[in-house]
């Protein structure tokens, strides 16, 4: 708790723990909402990871190991949004390997939704990709960096004229400003 404390609060002591009112006070706080947040999510805190599926998913679409790599990273980055409480695994892993392949100009499958092989249909890829999408417009994130062979680098691409998603969002629900949308 402390820790969090200081990194919230860089310019302050920390906090003492014979500090009766504010320490013991913010403890309990901390412990009444991790016992909410528990309650909430049924006390089941076991996840399934989309990694192993993703890799199972590139291997029968014959996906290289670039792409792989992307879509790794991409999984990686994806763990700091909550779509791992909003959908399966499956999804999120075709929603990884789909813009993965988008950003790299890559072909996936031979029929054009190969998703649905996976049982994953349009209306996921689409909200998962924007929610990946929108993770790489806030300011301050720190994501993995995966190194795509040139000197090209991860965070590279996703500057506004390399990421094009391809996939029918219809006009209320384009949520991200800055990337382009192919209708």
């Amino acid at each position: 708790m402390n820790t969090t404390y200081r990194l919230r609060h860089p310019d302050k002591p920390p906090l003492q723990v014979t500090d009766t009112e504010g320490y013991w006070q913010m403890k309990d706080t901390v412990v009444r909402h991790e016992q909410l947040v528990l309650r909430v999510l049924g006390f089941n805190m076991s996840s399934r990871h989309p990694h192993q599926y993703a890799l199972h998913f590139l291997q029968d679409l014959n996906g290289s190991e670039e792409l792989a790599i992307l879509t790794w990273s991409l999984l990686n980055d994806s763990l700091r949004t909550t779509l791992c409480l909003q959908y399966k695994p499956e999804p999120i892993a075709c929603a990884a390997i789909y813009l993965a392949a988008e950003m790299m100009n890559q072909q996936i499958g031979r029929d054009g939704e190969w998703w649905h092989k996976f049982g994953t249909n349009r209306h996921e890829i689409e909200d998962i990709c924007m929610q990946m999408l929108n993770l790489y417009e806030e300011s301050d994130s720190v994501l993995c960096e995966a190194d795509m062979g040139s000197n090209l680098k991860y965070k590279d691409l996703f500057s506004e004229k390399n990421i094009s998603l391809k996939v029918a969002v219809p006009a209320d629900r384009k949520q991200s400003k800055n990337s382009k949308l192919d209708s």
